[in-house]
């Protein structure tokens, strides 16, 4: 069985929401693209024979019209040399043939319709198609790449010294490892992570990954540190506008600083869940926090 079963669920499809849903979301697209490809054939085949019947039409149309016509002006000399016998007939086949001429006027009518309506719906698929598209290469292209810096105090004496960068899943699994050595001049160490088929975070479903960062002494660990950590893409173009994981998306944002009115500043985790419960029913998707650092508790929530 398909992603769709029909063109409207195709149309209305909630890309973000079927993508959360799939366990491999580059092989979700990838059915999407086709389904949608071959919708879009068997739509412009359709078109294409309507077109080419209402075509058809018009002709049969032009030739009713002259037959009309002819039947039209045989009654007319009947009744200019006096034969009302004649004239009563032509007039009865000029009626019976009018009558097959508004029928066909009537089907016409009706494949042009139909032509309109194919074409409104090649137009939505195309949009569609093309954003699925998108969405698809900036999987291929972009999704998988992921730059994690360290810096090491103390550089001057990091003869000897590594990081180990480690990613895990939701569920504990590990997605990229390696060890880079530490650049004395500056401390730093930089991995390039290359994730396959990556969870995207989105404030619908904020996925986040594991990052431990470790300080290797001759191999052996002497400091970690472990962030958690989303992957997601965001470009601004004057077409798309801003786009978060290839998605169109305006931007729902209130101005909340962490001192949680009457509470006051002081640390409140359960508090600070229930306000950014109440957000996310609202609608928000984003958060100016204030002109000072928040606090690390408000950022992690």
């Amino acid at each position: 069985m398909g992603v769709f079963s029909r063109f409207k669920d195709i149309v209305n499809a909630n890309i973000n929401a079927l993508l959360d849903k799939a366990e491999d979301p580059q092989k979700m697209l990838k059915l999407m693209t086709q389904e949608m490809e071959d919708t879009l054939i068997e739509l412009k085949s359709s078109c294409a024979a309507r077109m080419a019947s209402s075509i058809r039409l018009s002709k049969r149309i032009e030739e009713q019209k002259e037959l009309v016509n002819r039947w039209q002006s045989r009654a007319r000399m009947a009744i200019e040399r006096q034969r009302d016998d004649l004239a009563r007939e032509a007039l009865l086949e000029k009626r019976k043939e009018s009558g097959t001429l508004s029928a066909l006027e009537k089907e016409k009518r009706g494949y042009e319709e139909m032509i309109a309506q194919s074409r409104k719906e090649i137009e939505e698929l195309e949009k569609k198609l093309e954003e699925t598209r998108d969405r698809l290469r900036l999987l291929q292209e972009k999704a998988r790449l992921a730059k994690q810096a360290g810096q090491v105090a103390g550089h001057d004496k990091a003869d000897g010294l590594t990081l180990k960068f480690t990613l895990k899943d939701a569920g504990g699994n590990t997605v990229y490892e390696s060890t880079q050595p530490v650049n004395p001049s500056d401390g730093r160490a930089t991995a390039t992570m290359e994730v396959k088929n990556p969870h995207l975070w989105s404030p619908e479903s904020p996925y986040l990954y594991t990052l431990t960062t470790a300080v290797l002494a001759d191999g052996k660990p002497v400091d970690a540190v472990t962030k958690r950590v989303g992957i997601r893409t965001v470009d601004v173009s004057a077409k798309h506008g801003f786009r978060l994981n290839g998605q169109s998306r305006k931007i729902k944002g209130v101005c909340l600083h962490h001192d949680l009115g009457p509470l006051g500043a002081a640390e409140n985790k359960a508090a600070f869940i229930r306000y950014i419960r109440i957000m996310k029913e609202m609608g928000c998707d984003a958060i100016r926090t204030a002109h000072n650092m928040p606090s690390t508790m408000q950022m992690d929530v």
